[in-house]
């Protein structure tokens, strides 16, 4: 099995919700491009402390496009999203802005943490709820002092935070991590 993911979606309300599952299906594929072995499309939430679509999705509170079901899945982060050529994986996952303006995502959990902890207690609360922390690439913010944090991050937790990128980064700064 290939798995491909977004890891850093955001769900919101006002959102054509068939439109963004049909673009996340459609997007997730060609990253899958040529591959023979069954591919599973998963999309992560990052929910700000505001937004709880994950939740609501559980419920009944956010409803989904005519056409859509919803299941859920033994692991309890999970639901699998399915319509006429749509079959779509859905983490719980949250996003939190640290005291040092970093932003720490927490994937496969759903518990809600405040923000403006520092980088290192986000990182160790994420861990404690059994979250996935993540921190992502962003303009400006893995330089400087704030670069030195998480270099600090890596160091002392080595696997247990995940890096993740974007294809917006150029390339003289890929290089560097």
């Amino acid at each position: 099995m290939i798995l491909v993911a977004d890891t850093h979606v955001h769900l919101y309300n006002c959102y054509d919700l068939a439109a963004a599952f049909r673009s996340a299906q459609r997007n997730l594929e060609k990253l899958a491009r040529g591959q023979d072995n069954t591919v599973t499309k998963l999309l992560c939430l990052t929910e700000r402390s505001d937004c709880h679509f994950f939740r609501d999705i559980i419920s009944g509170a956010q409803k989904l496009p005519a056409g859509y079901e919803v299941h859920g899945c033994k692991n309890p982060s999970l639901l699998r999203i399915i319509a006429p050529g749509i079959e779509l994986f859905v983490m719980a996952g949250r996003q939190l802005a640290t005291f040092e303006r970093l932003e720490l995502l927490l994937l496969g959990i759903d518990a809600a943490l405040k923000d403006r902890m520092t980088l290192d207690e986000s990182i160790r609360a994420s861990l404690d709820l059994g979250a996935l922390p993540v921190i992502p690439w962003s303009p400006g913010k893995w330089l400087g002092h704030r670069g030195k944090l998480i270099a600090n991050a890596i160091e002392k937790y080595g696997n247990g935070v995940v890096l993740s990128d974007s294809s917006l980064r150029p390339w003289p700064i890929m290089s560097r991590y």
